[in-house]
């Protein structure tokens, strides 16, 4: 262990009756090399250092996670840097990205900018000033056949545009995984799909009969309707209309989150949320819905209000930075 580890270590493991700003300023200076995605560890090398910062905990607890333990509840998010658990591209900050497109950041502060950002972007630009509206959005329902294509859809729509590969593999691959759907994946493709046929003999026996009913010894038959294929479609025949299936326990999921979203805020997850004013400043509520948004991405854990109100200084700078570059006119 190296000297000014093992300082680090010993001022947080005798500051409990101190607020942990006393150690950014070691963390700091321990922290030299520029931050790097290791892809193998799904973790930004920084990440332990930033979330002895960056998130709620006690300074017992930052100088174990520092010293190699975790606490109770340290998930990908929290080792990518990204307590809002965002995913897409082309975000300031980001160095990569993990298997499933979580974002991560070369820092904590990013991750909490791209959320003010992008909380900003869902309240003024596509309306969604409600809990409900938002979170639907932000983690969108993972349930239902048209689940997949859905929430491609809502990346590509959203956070830009997603990499091909990734459509490719959903393509090449089929909806599911299943045989048969890379079976028609494989025609479509041009492929020519290669089925083994079993070698193993059929040394299965002669099955005991079952009895037969006669017709016409008194049943009554009973007519089955005609079901046709396109009414499975929904009205407009499109795979995306179809009826999602096993949504109970994801509504519930966004439902929790929503009524978590507001706590603080308001009573109900479908009131305004008051974000930000129509010329784009964030107001006071902002800051609240974050740490709480947090709370639910990274439980048990959370960002502190500090790495909050950082981030939304970050955000609201660069947009008044960008106004100011569009109309130099403008304040």
């Amino acid at each position: 262990m190296s000297s000014d580890l093992a300082a680090l270590l010993f001022s947080l493991m005798f500051s409990t009756m101190a607020p942990l700003a006393r150690a950014p300023a070691l963390v700091d200076a321990y922290v030299s090399a520029p931050a790097t995605f290791q892809a193998a560890e799904r973790a930004v090398t920084n990440w332990r250092f930033e979330a002895a910062r960056r998130l709620d905990i006690a300074p017992s607890a930052a100088a174990a996670l520092i010293g190699g333990d975790e606490p109770r509840g340290v998930g990908r998010c929290v080792r990518l840097n990204n307590y809002w658990c965002i995913k897409g591209v082309g975000w300031n900050g980001m160095l990569s990205a993990d298997v499933e497109g979580h974002v991560a950041f070369a820092s904590a502060i990013e991750g909490a900018t791209v959320a003010a950002l992008l909380l900003r972007r869902y309240y003024l630009d596509f309306s969604r000033r409600t809990a409900n509206a938002i979170v639907s959005r932000w983690a969108p329902p993972r349930c239902g056949i048209g689940a997949p294509i859905a929430g491609l859809a809502q990346r590509r729509a959203n956070l830009g545009p997603e990499p091909r590969t990734r459509i490719a593999s959903l393509a090449t691959h089929g909806l599911g995984n299943t045989l048969r759907a890379r079976f028609l994946a494989a025609r479509r493709s041009g492929k020519r799909a290669m089925i083994r046929r079993s070698v193993v003999p059929d040394r299965v026996g002669a099955l005991i009969k079952a009895p037969t009913i006669a017709a016409g010894s008194g049943e009554k038959s009973i007519p089955l309707p005609a079901i046709k294929f396109a009414a499975l479609l929904g009205p407009a025949g499109a795979a995306g209309s179809l009826p999602p299936m096993n949504c109970a326990l994801d509504g519930q999921r966004l439902r929790n989150y929503a009524m978590r979203a507001i706590a603080g805020v308001t009573s109900s997850p479908d009131e305004d949320l008051m974000l930000f004013s129509p010329d784009g400043e964030p107001l006071p509520a902002l800051a609240r819905v974050m740490e709480n948004m947090s709370a639910v991405e990274i439980g048990p854990l959370k960002a502190t209000p500090t790495l909050v109100s950082s981030g939304i200084a970050a955000a609201t700078a660069a947009m008044r930075a960008a106004r100011q570059a569009a109309d130099p006119t403008s304040r």
